[in-house]
């Protein structure tokens, strides 16, 4: 490198999600509250606690949400928000969920943890 060049900056990614993400699989109906209509997506990732949803036009940062997941063997209806947008769609954190989802939720990222590695985490 020359005097000109700076030297490459060094840039620490913190993680801030509670629980770990695992790949999955689903369709999903997004509506904004109050509602507007639904949109539909695709299921990326999946925690207890949020998930990814693979979307064309996503909500904006913050917009709180009611989303429907279709997974392979049950459907699940939480609220929740927009916590980021990506090129590919949004992060999404529940809110409000009932021990029944909670226990549902465990259920299925369970089997998922017995199938596959935590989602790497990309800003």
């Amino acid at each position: 490198m020359d005097n000109k060049t700076p030297a490459p900056q060094l840039v620490t990614v913190i993680e801030r999600r509670r629980a770990p993400r695992y790949d999955c699989e689903g369709r999903v109906e997004i509506a904004r509250i109050p509602s507007i209509g639904i949109r539909k997506g695709r299921l990326g990732n999946l925690s207890v606690t949020g998930c990814f949803i693979e979307i064309d036009n996503p909500f904006s940062a913050g917009t709180y949400i009611e989303v429907t997941l279709q997974l392979e063997t049950t459907s699940v209806r939480i609220a929740g928000s927009v916590k980021n947008i990506r090129k590919t769609g949004m992060g999404i954190a529940f809110h409000c969920v009932s021990d029944r989802t909670v226990r549902l939720l465990q259920g299925v990222v369970q089997e998922l943890e017995r199938s596959s590695k935590p989602t790497e985490w990309y800003p």
